[in-house]
């Protein structure tokens, strides 16, 4: 039987750590212009761009510390019951644990109530408001405090949301907000300890030598795999014959790049990669296939038939 090597080597895969907070949504409104809320939809139109200078009240740009201080998006009562300002569809793959901020200025809202409402599915059927805390009703800026963005938008591949007037108002009132922001936590790295069944979760962890958190799903949607800490891994160590990695924006990584690896698939044992899972051969690495059934969606890597 011919051995198939497969050898990296575009490049190296960059090395990181476990699982950090990133931003997952960021909005200043510094790409909104007086005329158009680039990147959101007002319906009936009763949120609009502002830029501390238009009508019908003369807006204080945001003077919150570390705020853009620039454009804005107002609204002015009297609006329609249900009337809401929505974004563009944004990922969450890979992310969770997400929290929301921004700052806002209120004067004269004793009837407007205001939620933040989110959906997975462009509002089909998925409404889920977040509950926050709004700030004081006397035409200062300030920052809302931070609260939890629902759980059941972890992991989606296109996330909206939505500030809604649940109330209409009196002619004197009005809102504007700033700088909003969702931040979130990366999906579990994982490493491979060098030691045990790659087909077993005790044999991995979410710390660099293998150690820590074991992962519950070789299939979670956005996580990151390390099969490291070994100079070669056979399959043939496994407890059971194959093994599957794999869901959206998730990847298997051979090698670090910092040493040398060998992933060896005998012919008695398999590997197979599902739901649009990625495998990146680091520097330094190889794959060693001596099996006819071959991992899907090879990425990054040159053939050699020896």
């Amino acid at each position: 039987m011919k051995r198939i090597l497969i050898l990296l080597i575009i490049g190296l895969t960059t090395f990181c750590g476990n699982s950090q907070t990133i931003t997952v949504f960021n909005d200043d409104f510094s790409t909104s212009t007086t005329a158009t809320l680039n990147g959101w939809v007002s319906n009936p139109g009763d949120f609009y761009p502002e830029d501390g200078t238009g009508m019908p009240f003369t807006y204080t740009n945001c003077n919150v510390a570390s705020s853009s201080a620039g454009m804005m998006m107002g609204f002015y009562s009297p609006g329609s019951s249900g009337s809401y300002a929505e974004t563009s569809s944004f990922s969450t793959l890979g992310k969770s644990t997400m929290t929301m901020d921004f700052n806002c200025i209120i004067e004269n809202l004793s009837n407007v109530a205001f939620v933040v409402q989110f959906s997975n599915d462009n509002f089909v059927t998925s409404n889920v408001n977040a509950p926050f805390v709004s700030v004081a009703n006397n035409g200062t800026w300030a920052a809302v405090a931070s609260f939890a963005v629902p759980s059941s938008m972890d992991n989606q591949p296109n996330v909206k949301f939505r500030i809604v007037c649940s109330n209409p108002g009196n002619p004197s009132e009005f809102l504007a907000i700033d700088d909003i922001r969702i931040i979130g936590l990366l999906a579990p790295i994982y490493y491979y300890n060098g030691t045990g069944a790659i087909d077993t979760f005790t044999a991995w962890g979410d710390q660099p030598n293998g150690s820590g958190n074991p992962p519950t799903s070789f299939t979670g949607i956005g996580q990151t795999y390390y099969l490291t800490n070994a100079a070669s891994v056979n399959l043939n160590n496994m407890v059971g014959t194959s093994i599957t990695f794999g869901n959206t924006s998730s990847t298997l990584n051979i090698g670090t790049g910092a040493s040398a690896i060998d992933l060896i698939m005998p012919t008695t044992h398999t590997l197979f990669l599902t739901g649009g899972c990625q495998m990146v051969v680091s520097g330094q690495a190889k794959l060693t296939i001596q099996n006819t059934s071959f991992p899907h969606r090879l990425l990054r890597l040159v053939l050699a038939v020896l």
